[in-house]
């Protein structure tokens, strides 16, 4: 049914239910899985004198934080022998990284976890997962 799965996450552990979904749904459907995350964009404030953490450094950790998780995440999936690629893009808007990656991959569907205190609510915020919810062209399933 579905030939490309795309799991989109916050690269914490709080979105690994949602990750055993995906790889369960990926192995059942014999799809290719890609895994997600949008990194942010470095925030800086007019209103701000001391700068907390330099851009460069910043995005460093976020990306390094990002790549360790989502290489474990593939490594999951190999040990089930699933087809997985990582990928990583900069957006201010996470839904926008999502449904970039959805196109440019051609995944047919979304995985994404619904209920975090950081992860995705940090990540998508309820705005953000409704924006996803309304410009996805595949189908999104919110894990529980």
């Amino acid at each position: 049914m579905f030939k490309h799965i795309l799991f989109a996450t916050d690269a914490t552990p709080a979105c690994d239910g949602a990750g055993d979904a995906a790889l369960q749904l990926a192995a059942s459907f014999d799809s290719r899985l890609t895994v997600y995350t949008c990194l942010p964009e470095y925030e800086v404030s007019a209103f701000s004198e001391v700068m907390v953490e330099a851009p460069a450094d910043f995005m460093q950790r976020c990306e390094d934080d990002a790549k360790a998780y989502l290489s474990t995440f593939v490594v999951r999936a190999a040990a089930r022998s699933l087809r997985c690629e990582a990928r990583t893009s900069v957006n201010a808007s996470p839904h926008v990284g999502i449904v970039e990656a959805v196109r440019e991959c051609g995944c047919d569907l979304v995985v994404i976890n619904s209920r975090v205190k950081r992860g995705l609510t940090g990540m998508f915020g309820i705005g953000e997962a409704q924006r996803l919810l309304a410009s996805s062209p595949v189908p999104v399933l919110a894990y529980r």
